[in-house]
C-alpha cells in the first residue's frame, strides 16, 4: 500500500484531531457513494496495524484531493 506524507497547515483547522480527519474522510465516502449509488462505500479498521481503510467501490482519488482544503465538491449542494 502507498503512503503519502501530506503537508496540511497547522493553522488550517487548528482545532481538528484525528477524529475529524476521519470524519472527512467517510464524508467524502459517503458523498461519492451519492453520487453514484453503485460506487459503494466500505471501511474497515485493523486494530493490530491500526490501519483504518475508508473507500468506495470504484473511485480513484487525484492525489491533490487529499489536501485538506481542495474540493470539487464546493457548489453542489447535494453533496456533504
Amino acid at each position: 500500500m502507498r503512503k503519502y506524507e501530506l503537508s496540511i497547515s497547522a493553522d488550517y483547522v487548528p482545532e481538528w484531531g484525528v477524529t475529524e480527519a476521519v470524519r472527512e474522510f467517510f464524508q467524502n465516502a459517503i458523498d461519492e457513494q451519492a453520487r453514484d449509488s453503485g460506487n459503494k462505500m466500505f471501511f474497515d479498521y485493523d486494530p493490530i496495524s491500526q490501519v483504518i481503510r475508508i473507500g468506495n467501490k470504484h473511485s480513484d482519488l487525484d492525489i491533490k484531493t487529499l489536501l485538506f482544503g481542495v474540493t470539487t465538491k464546493k457548489n453542489d449542494r447535494e453533496m456533504i
